[in-house]
């Protein structure tokens, strides 16, 4: 994560918010780094306060306060301080969770630490409410999502007029399946080397030695105008010195109208 080393993490209490949390504290330590603390707050609720003030050590911030004023036996001017070990926060988190949790951590004096995402924060378009709270959260997705080439507006507009219930629900499926077809004939090339690749719908493709095809995501920084940072770094390439940088896509920063 952009050369930080001790973000802390907060996920549902579900299975799946178990698996993100796992996944990225393994994922973590591969990479040198080191999880500062797992805050598991209940996606039924709209106020994350506890879960957030508990994983931040406010709370144990306002026992010292407490501590002191009944040493003292009156009130005093205090202002509540978050761990200082903690260099950003990795949300596990839909929408409506990703929404709320953002404005809370600025509440609760964590607004300098840098927000992480998966794509699952959003659907990749944010009404003008979620674009202000959610402003600043950095999450990967397909470039599909943000493109503002002609073949790209196109196909999305054929795809609203031939199913116009759909929104934008299933748009990576979509995004997914126009790759499937687009790889057919790059095959062989992209057996060649795992430095080859093909820009698609959703992501830069690459095959492993395996064969198996793999995407390289683009970071997206949410904002009212969501805005792409470039490419995601590719997991299979360990260092600086072995990456090779894919082109552009060909994307805009602003979200295609709705």
């Amino acid at each position: 994560l952009d050369g930080h080393r001790r973000p802390l993490v907060l996920a549902p209490q579900d299975t799946w918010g178990e698996r993100l949390a796992n996944a990225f504290e393994q994922r973590t330590r591969t990479l040198g780094g080191s999880v500062a603390g797992i805050g598991r707050y209940d996606d039924n609720s709209h106020d994350y306060s506890d879960t957030i003030t508990s994983t931040l050590h406010i709370d144990q911030s306002e026992a010292r306060r407490r501590q002191i004023e009944g040493w003292l036996g009156r009130r005093v001017e205090f202002e509540p301080n978050r761990r200082s070990d903690v260099d950003a926060v990795f949300v596990a988190a839909r929408p409506v969770q990703a929404q709320g949790i953002r404005p809370q951590l600025q509440f609760h004096h964590a607004g300098d630490l840098p927000i992480y995402a998966t794509s699952h924060a959003w659907t990749g378009q944010l009404s003008a409410n979620q674009a202000e709270d959610m402003r600043g959260i950095m999450l990967a997705d397909i470039p599909w999502l943000l493109s503002n080439s002609t073949g790209d507006l196109d196909t999305r507009a054929s795809i609203v007029q031939s199913l116009p219930k759909s929104g934008s629900a299933y748009a990576r499926l979509y995004a997914m399946g126009m790759d499937a077809l687009r790889l057919v004939p790059h095959l062989r090339r992209l057996q060649s080397s795992r430095y080859e690749s093909l820009d698609g719908s959703t992501g830069n493709l690459y095959m492993d030695e395996a064969n198996q095809i793999h995407r390289q995501l683009i970071w997206v920084l949410l904002d009212q105008q969501p805005r792409i940072l470039g490419y995601a770094p590719r997991l299979d390439l360990q260092s600086a010195e072995q990456q090779t940088a894919p082109a552009t896509p060909e994307v805009s920063s602003q979200a295609p109208a709705s």
